[in-house]
């Protein structure tokens, strides 16, 4: 189903390499072994205070790392279940198996596959597949972002109160004069970052904003926004690539992020400063 606003792409055969559309097939695979385990009963282990892992997550990225090293080689990937193997000598993968792990195991079915491929710090192809919906979005940098076959341009207009703005609670807790300063009270958290920012591609929400945030929560949804015509930024408004650390660091580094329309980005940036 095409996002409102966009239309056939008519250059989409152009980007439909082989890479592409593997990289379509791994994480739409990935979804269909994730959905096999979607409402059945799971035992989370915490990772850490506020995150856990559970068996669906490790098995899913097992099966990507395995699928990523039979179609493109032994390049280095980070995953957020296990880590980094090598640091990286050349391209490599960053994979999410389960992006809203939380939603996934209350049975709430706001979660997707994420995964990119990084060259001299950039995301230069990115993945993002909602198993619910069917929903594959995926970029080429310099060649566009995709919805299935239909290109995704995102809508400037600025929208005023009916704005939708995906804000994490842990944000307004630190800066709870936020939703008073902002013009519209549709403020909403998803639960899932790399949903979030595919459907800043799709518009269908106009902007996002996080504190802190993994590579794996955004290496694939940030070139979405971005070839979609939308705007992400780090701390300073600062452009989110090239990344300014190692693959290495990244196994543990969060960095705050904010995309969107350039109304939506210019907006949240005038009220948080992110830092």
């Amino acid at each position: 189903m095409p996002a409102r606003g966009t239309g056939r792409a008519k250059g989409a055969p152009n980007i439909e390499s082989r890479a592409i559309h593997t990289l379509r097939e791994i994480a739409e695979t990935a979804g269909r072994h994730l959905m096999g385990y979607f409402g059945s009963a799971l035992t989370p282990r915490p990772k850490t205070r506020t995150s856990f892992v559970t068996e669906a997550d490790e098995s899913t990225e097992r099966l990507i790392r395995e699928a990523l090293a039979g179609a493109f080689g032994a390049e280095a990937v980070l995953g957020e279940e296990f880590g980094l193997g090598a640091e990286p000598d050349g391209a490599w993968w960053v994979i999410d198996p389960i992006d809203g792990t939380s939603n996934f195991v209350a049975g709430v079915p706001l979660f997707c596959v994420s995964i990119a491929r990084i060259e001299e710090r950039r995301t230069v192809m990115a993945v993002t597949h909602d198993p619910n919906t069917g929903e594959t979005y995926h970029a080429v940098r310099g060649e566009g972002a995709y919805l299935g076959d239909h290109r995704l341009t995102i809508d400037a207009t600025d929208r005023g109160a009916l704005t939708l703005l995906a804000i994490r609670h842990s944000l307004i807790g630190r800066h709870p004069q936020l939703p008073d300063q902002l013009p519209t009270d549709k403020l909403r958290s998803l639960g899932t970052a790399c949903l979030e920012l595919a459907y800043i591609a799709a518009s269908r929400i106009q902007g996002m904003i996080a504190r802190r945030i993994h590579l794996w929560d955004f290496a694939a949804g940030a070139l979405l926004v971005e070839e979609a015509g939308g705007v992400v930024h780090s701390a300073g408004g600062r452009p989110l690539f090239p990344l300014e650390a190692t693959a290495r660091d990244y196994q543990k580094l969060e960095v705050p992020l904010v995309a969107g329309t350039p109304c939506a980005v210019a907006l949240l940036e005038s009220v948080v400063r992110l830092d």
